[in-house]
């Protein structure tokens, strides 16, 4: 396997993985923050006022990039799985083609040449 035709694979999949990255960090950073509000806590209380406990800013805009990166990760899968689809496709393409010859001349290997 040629490295130079799986470097924009990598890439792809070097990008997921610090997305993924990022995304686990936001998630932990959600849940160890004081009042814990996660990614689906409750930002008000009971009366409707903002929680004391919690910066409800920090919490909306890091949500907020969360989702970001899960539609941004989304499609860099749709792209690592389209890029896989093409790379074995030219791979079995390639096998195929270059499996027709050596597989002609081994069947005409056996059999009597009509020439001669």
């Amino acid at each position: 396997m040629d490295k130079a035709d799986t470097s924009p694979l990598l890439a792809l999949q070097d990008r997921a993985h610090s997305l993924e990255k990022e995304i686990s960090f936001i998630q932990q950073t959600l849940d160890e923050m004081p009042g814990m509000p996660g990614l689906k806590g409750k930002l008000i209380d009971a009366e409707g006022f903002p929680r004391a406990d919690v910066d409800v800013h920090q919490v909306r805009q890091l949500r907020n990039k969360h989702a970001c990166l899960q539609t941004d990760h989304q499609q860099i899968m749709k792209q690592i799985e389209q890029a896989m689809y093409a790379h074995f496709a030219s791979l079995k393409a390639g096998a195929t083609a270059g499996a027709a010859e050596p597989v002609a001349s081994r069947r005409d290997e056996g059999r009597p040449q009509s020439g001669a």
